[in-house]
């Protein structure tokens, strides 16, 4: 009897034993697998790393890049405004030449008539 339950219970064990074998080796697999996801994700993690660096970096580049555009936008605006006056003084320069110019004409208008 002892010997009959032991082939028993052996023969039912044995597919038992090895669905557990199956089973250890799947969970190795995927321990395996987890290892290296958790190995890229160290790696991603690194390369956001690197970019967030990079991109504080463009960051501080694009605020100089703005306060320069700021200066040149103020120095054009002067420029400007100086051309403004020049442009003005020329027309005065002009208005004072076209009179010169007749007064010229007429005196000697004047002159070559007498």
């Amino acid at each position: 009897m002892h010997t009959m339950t032991s082939e028993t219970v052996a023969a039912h064990t044995q597919p038992i034993l090895k669905e557990v074998s199956q089973l250890t080796m799947q969970v190795r697999d995927l321990a395996e697998m987890v290892r290296g996801l958790a190995g890229e994700v160290r790696e991603i993690r690194g390369e956001v790393c690197e970019v967030r660096g990079e991109v504080r970096e463009i960051r501080g580049e694009v605020r100089e890049i703005r306060g320069e555009v700021r200066n040149l936008a103020k120095t054009v605006a002067a420029h400007d405004r100086k051309l403004d006056v020049l442009a003005a003084q020329m027309r005065l320069m002009l208005g004072a030449f076209g009179l010169l110019i007749t007064a010229l004409i007429a005196v000697f208008g004047i002159l070559f008539t007498r």
